[in-house]
């Protein structure tokens, strides 16, 4: 008796049970691998265009960012990252004072605060050495002249690369002249210190 003799010989329900396991033994050995690399690759291919799209969101972040960079670079000058050379808040009094001298503004005087340390976030990581720390050195700048020579003075001050920034400028009208202002403004040099010569 052949296999076709013995298949006809079955019962039709056995028949129909037999192809029903060779379609599932089919599905379960076949299909259902190829169906799960395709949902693989399909992921796979989800996960590079959202890789992508990040990429291109931070990319163009970045080219704003650079843009902002420059507009302030060409606005106020570069700016030096925070210094751990010693006396690196004295390079910056010394310019300060430079530029006081260069135009013979007609009153001045510098006060140099004690530095002041900066923590947390963005500011742990410029300090990256182990036992350092960033402090900010405040000067106060006062100074008496014309409107002219005043501003010339405050922008050649925030352009130094030394100064961080500019924390507050107050101007004030003197009583009894138009021709002169008195001008007080705290620029602020970062330094990075050893925590234990901490000032």
């Amino acid at each position: 008796m052949g296999l076709a003799d013995r298949w006809r010989g079955l019962p039709r329900a056995t028949q129909w049970l037999i192809i029903a396991g060779v379609g599932v033994g089919a599905y379960l050995g076949v299909i259902d691998p190829l169906l799960a690399t395709r949902q693989a690759s399909v992921f796979a291919a989800d996960r590079a265009a959202r890789k992508l799209e990040d990429y291109s969101r931070r990319s163009s972040q970045f080219e704003a960012a650079k843009r902002q960079i420059e507009f302030g670079t060409d606005q106020f000058g570069e700016v030096a990252p925070p210094s751990s050379a010693r006396g690196a808040e004295s390079i910056a009094s010394n310019r300060i004072r430079a530029a006081l001298s260069d135009r013979s503004v007609a009153e001045w005087d510098i006060q140099t605060a004690r530095g002041v340390p900066l923590r947390g976030g963005a500011f742990d990581a410029l300090a990256t050495g182990e036992g350092e720390e960033l402090q900010k050195v405040v000067f106060t700048v006062n100074l008496t002249d014309t409107p002219d020579v005043v501003a010339e003075v405050i922008a050649e001050i925030e352009a130094m690369p030394e100064v961080t920034t500019i924390g507050q400028v107050q101007l004030r009208k003197l009583n009894g002249t138009e021709r002169h202002v008195q001008a007080m403004l705290t620029p602020e040099t970062w330094v990075i210190v050893r925590r234990e010569d901490g000032r």
